[in-house]
């Protein structure tokens, strides 16, 4: 089973890390979240995290939509969860890393600045392969969409270095 690691850079409690990955899931994935635990737009490929005692500020939390998938806030930048999760932080390295649903357009110049495109050019880094997915409309947002979307477009296979 394809192992998925779903982080984002607007935070563990954001709408449309929720629905990735619950598209994920549903797609029958083996979904792991971990997220900032708290907004960190334009954080980049920042590897920054939070330490109290040299160990990086983790809390599990759960989603009652979602109860088989295990959820964790980091006190961290999303490049950093991604890399961390590369080795093994949150349970067995993924084969993909999604990122987002993120809020606001990830295009032109913003994409230098974007931490859930961060996350996913730092898992390429490594051999990874992922997605970044972001959405930008004038009115309500409908994460359902963007997740119905991207689902057919992420890459199943390929193991992380």
């Amino acid at each position: 089973m394809t192992r998925v690691l779903v982080t984002n850079d607007d935070g563990v409690d954001s709408p449309g890390i929720r629905a990735l990955a619950g598209v994920a899931a549903d797609a029958g994935l083996d979904v792991v979240v971990a997220a900032p635990s708290w907004d960190s737009s334009g954080a980049s490929a920042s590897l920054t995290a939070v330490q109290d005692d040299g160990r990086v500020v983790v809390e599990e939390r759960r989603y009652d939509e979602l109860p088989n998938v295990p959820v964790v806030a980091v006190e961290g930048a999303p490049a950093f969860i991604s890399r961390a999760g590369l080795r093994g932080a949150f349970g067995d390295p993924p084969d993909v890393v999604l990122s987002g649903i993120n809020v606001g357009a990830n295009t032109g110049g913003a994409v230098l600045h974007s931490g859930t495109v961060g996350a996913v050019l730092t898992a390429a880094g490594s051999g990874c392969r992922g997605l970044a997915v972001s959405l930008d409309i004038g009115g309500p947002l409908h994460w359902e969409t963007a997740a119905a979307f991207a689902a057919p477009t992420w890459p199943r296979r390929g193991r992380c270095r």
